[in-house]
């Protein structure tokens, strides 16, 4: 947030300096995002010109704090939701869970919760084991559980490893052209019994979604 604190620091420098010589200011503060101008209380009017910044002083309830309107419109400069635990649509999760955040446009999805920061499957034989069509995979995610404003732009594929260190196989992300979703590919069918202390890769992408309304 260095960026924010320091833009916001020059708040009333600038203010002074562009103080009586139009009716545009460069910076305004205020609630809200100004994607939304009906939660600015009337701070947007949509006339403002390109370059101007937004400093909201709540976030706009997402943790969206600075904004830069470009080409007729507002793009985040810097907004951070936090670590978001993503509980809707997840299967086959035993321990632990998957978690979101997004930071400006890039989103990092991790694979933590369980014991040793690790995350533990069911194995197909579980009663609570959700399969699929195809016989070599497996959903943590399922289609369109990746929500709108963390998704990816393009889809990615990244190994995972037992705790030994040992390659049990891919776990792969759609993207916006294959149904939002996640799950683990294996080079045979899942393992039957259960996938204990499993250490997934940190996964980064770039989303070119708005940012969220709402928080998962």
């Amino acid at each position: 947030m260095a960026l924010k604190e320091q833009l916001t620091s020059l708040i009333p420098l600038i203010a002074q300096d562009v103080k009586d010589k139009d009716s545009s200011s460069v910076l305004i503060q205020g609630n809200g995002r100004p994607d939304k101008p009906e939660t600015t209380d009337g701070k947007i009017t949509g006339r403002e010109p390109n370059g101007t910044f937004y400093n909201s002083t709540n976030g706009g309830g997402v943790g969206a704090w600075l904004w830069h309107k470009e080409n007729g419109k507002w793009n985040v400069v810097s907004a951070d939701t936090g670590v978001r635990r993503i509980t809707k649509g997840a299967v086959n999760i035993k321990s632990g869970y998957v978690s979101l955040r997004r930071v400006n446009n890039t989103v990092e999805c991790a694979f933590t919760g369980g014991s040793w920061g690790a995350i533990y499957f069911y194995g197909s034989e579980s009663p609570n084991f959700k399969k699929k069509s195809h016989p070599k995979r497996m959903d943590i995610l399922g289609n369109s559980q990746i929500p709108r404003g963390f998704r990816a732009t393009n889809s990615i594929m990244l190994p995972f490893y037992s705790d030994d260190g040992e390659h049990l196989g891919m776990v792969y992300v759609g993207g916006r052209s294959n149904y939002d979703y996640i799950e683990l590919r294996f080079k045979d069918k899942p393992p039957t019994a259960d996938m204990d202390i499993v250490r997934m890769p940190v996964i980064s992408w770039i989303t070119d979604e708005p940012f969220p309304d709402t928080l998962p």
